[in-house]
Parts: structure tokens; C-alpha cells; sequence
């Protein structure tokens, strides 16, 4: 009898444990997203309706994205889903399963979107969905509005996100046969601090080997704002330059990609930079590596 008590005893501290431990796990700050962000535009005299719904469901946050093309008289609706990643500052919204016209091209958790949130202000950066409307492409614009809330905390003042542990060398490179020839490309990023803020640097080279032609190369160098927190990070345009000339138009602000770090692996998620290994080389899986701290 004694035995029991003990082992029952024993059996609520482990239960206790447990659960205080659970209460202590760090909150993702993505609760003070939820709620409903519109947009609308007009794309050659049709307007374009965007609506932004975030939720919270078994512990995890996602979002229906509507883009409603309003041709008079009917009405093309497009739903798909979104994960979300990020933090009270900045989240990122990807692709759950591509559905319509509207996400061809895109794939399995490509960055559709990023949000920064600043002074109650809704920033917008582009990823693979941008805006086709010219005074709407640029990025970091104040596009959505929050038109129905969930958690409002946007009047609170945000800390600012320690991003330091990402910050070193990363490298990845791929390889792959077309009909046309042979491809390979290099990938280098280098993530530093500077005045209190962080920048990426990315460089990559692409080559193209046909039979009896001098080999072709693409070289890509841009400039990046670094947003996001210790778990998930976007790097978003400073200057883009491919062969040495400015990228047109300009994608100033755009996201280029966005890291993933869970169990010290790195989880590429694909922007306006694309693997050249489309068949394998996806979002959501791990091919940089931290070469340098």
C-alpha cells in the first residue's frame, strides 16, 4: 500500500513538473496577428480584392488568403492557405498548397507575403504574390489595413529582435542536367551587424554548359534588410544587381528568401530567388549551411 502512495505521489510531481514547464514555454507573439487584413486595387480597370484571414487552430497559426478578381458582371474568387512564421514584428505567410490561376508558379511553401508591423502600421513586403499594379509593387508600403481584430497589442512598443546568433556565413550549391546542357550555381550569404541593425549580403553564380559553346554565367549580388526573431528570419532587398546592373523594375524591399532554424538545421524558404533544381530543391528543406560564424 505504502508502494502505491509513493508511486502515485510521484506520479503528480512528474505531472506538475510538466505542466509548469509548458506554461514557461516563450510565447511566438503570433497570437497578436490574428484577425482579418484587406486590400484593394484596380489592375487595368478590374479591381483586385485581397483578403488576409489569420487564425490560431491546435496551437498552430495560419491563414486563408482570398484574392477576389471582381470582372463585371461575375466575381473569380481564389482561396488558398498559408503557414505563418515570425514573431510580434514581422511574420511571413507560406504556401500551404497551390489552388488557381493565381499561385501558378508558386510552390509547396514558397513566401507568398511578409507583414512588419511598426506604430500600428502595416508594412507589406512582396515574396512569389506581388502586386501587378505599378504604384503597388514596391515593397515596404502600407497596403493592409486590419479591418477586423483578433489580439490587438499594436499600440504596445515592440522590442527589438536579437538576430545575432544568425549571424555568420552560409553556403549552398546544386548542380543539374537540362536538355540544354548542364547547370550549376553557388550560393553564398553573409549575415552581419551593423549600428544595431542586421544585413545579409548574397552572392550567387550560375553556370550553363552546352556541348561545343563557351560555358554561360549569371551572377546575382544583392544587398539585404534582415527582419524576423532566433527561429525565423527574411531577407528583403537593398540593391539587387544581375551581371553588375540593376534589377528592373526595382524590387526594392522584396523578400529574396527566408531561413527556418529548428534543432540548429536551416530550413530554406524561397522568395524572389529560386533553386535551379525546381523538381527537388523546395522550400521547407535543408540545403544552406552555416560554414562561419
Amino acid at each position: 500500500m505504502k508502494k502505491i502512495i509513493v508511486l502515485l505521489i510521484f506520479a503528480v510531481i512528474v505531472w506538475a513538473i510538466l505542466a509548469c514547464s509548458g506554461e514557461d514555454k516563450p510565447e511566438s507573439g503570433l497570437s497578436t496577428w490574428v484577425g482579418v487584413y484587406t486590400f484593394e486595387e484596380v489592375d487595368i480597370d478590374t479591381p483586385l480584392f485581397y483578403e488576409i484571414t489569420i487564425y490560431e487552430e491546435n496551437g498552430e497559426f495560419l491563414a486563408i488568403i482570398t484574392i477576389d478578381s471582381r470582372i463585371y458582371p461575375i466575381s473569380l474568387e481564389f482561396p488558398f492557405r498559408a503557414n505563418i512564421f515570425g514573431n510580434e514584428e514581422w511574420i511571413s505567410l507560406t504556401l500551404i498548397e497551390p489552388t488557381g490561376i493565381i499561385t501558378t508558379g508558386c510552390r509547396v511553401d514558397d513566401v507568398l507575403i511578409s507583414f512588419r508591423r511598426e506604430g500600428g502600421n502595416i508594412y507589406t513586403y512582396w515574396g512569389t504574390l506581388f502586386s501587378s499594379v505599378p504604384e503597388n509593387i514596391e515593397s515596404n508600403g502600407r497596403y493592409f489595413e486590419k479591418v477586423a481584430d483578433g489580439i490587438e497589442r499594436a499600440d504596445i512598443s515592440l522590442p527589438r529582435a536579437d538576430l545575432s546568433s544568425w549571424v555568420g556565413t552560409y553556403t549552398f550549391k546544386e548542380a543539374v542536367t537540362r536538355w540544354w546542357g548542364d547547370m550549376a550555381k553557388h550560393y553564398e550569404i553573409v549575415i552581419y551587424e551593423e549600428n544595431g541593425d542586421y544585413f545579409a549580403r548574397i552572392f550567387t553564380e550560375r553556370y550553363v554548359f552546352t556541348e561545343g559553346e563557351p560555358p554561360e554565367s549569371e551572377v546575382i549580388e544583392a544587398y539585404a534588410k534582415v527582419f524576423g526573431g532566433e527561429e525565423w528570419i527574411s531577407l528583403t532587398v537593398i540593391e539587387f544587381l544581375v551581371d553588375g546592373l540593376p534589377f528592373y523594375p526595382p524590387q526594392i524591399d522584396r523578400v529574396i528568401m527566408s531561413f527556418r532554424r529548428e534543432n540548429n538545421n536551416i530550413y530554406t524558404y524561397w522568395g524572389m530567388i529560386r533553386s535551379i533544381v525546381w523538381e527537388e530543391h523546395n522550400s521547407n528543406m535543408v540545403l544552406f549551411e552555416k560554414v562561419q560564424d
